[in-house]
């Protein structure tokens, strides 16, 4: 005869384990995706490239909202607007490169990506160091002219971004914050 007792054991460490590997998860209990804020407005190629960056290193799951010009209250991270923070823009330093360094990125293909946007951010007036420079920031203008809104523009550039990456994976070693600066 089945002790009662045992019985009851076994139940509940199953329901323990059921629980423990996540197969009773509840709608509640899935973490909430993180939000990152930023304002409205033409959307350049450091912002649209901060905003990749944000969900390939940081956070997969980010959900961005976008909200009016001079906004201080914002949902979640700022970020490439001129509020104290952890993306904050810093001297000599592009959004997505102080998205990169906060999060100890150390893969060339991103780096190399940084690069192209710092190029275009900081050489306004120069000549481009790279030789992708002029193709991305067109490419990001001309999304700015065929999207709805500005989060159309912005998630319409995630699979341009998606796409630079890709291409320039092959390269080899990691490279530091300080060697995207050359």
């Amino acid at each position: 005869m089945r002790n009662p007792f045992c019985i009851k054991i076994v139940f509940v460490l199953a329901l323990l384990m059921l629980f423990s590997f996540g197969f009773a998860q509840t709608e509640s209990d899935k973490p909430t995706p993180k939000i990152f804020s930023t304002w409205n407005g033409f959307m350049e190629p450091d912002r649209c490239a901060s905003a990749w960056a944000i969900k390939k290193f940081a956070e997969k799951d980010a959900v961005f909202k976008i909200y009016p010009v001079q906004t201080t209250a914002m949902d979640g991270v700022s970020f490439d607007v001129p509020l104290p923070g952890i993306y904050a823009r810093q001297r000599n330093k592009t959004i997505m490169e102080a998205i990169l360094s906060h999060h100890k990125v150390e893969d060339a293909a991103a780096w190399r990506v940084a690069s192209i946007i710092r190029d275009i951010e900081l050489n306004r007036w120069d000549s481009r160091a790279t030789p992708e420079a002029a193709g991305v920031e067109a490419v990001i203008n001309g999304l700015n002219k065929i999207s709805r809104d500005e989060m159309d523009c912005l998630e319409k550039s995630m699979l341009i971004f998606d796409a630079l990456y890709a291409s320039f994976q092959k390269e080899e070693k990691p490279v530091s914050a300080e060697k995207s600066k050359r």
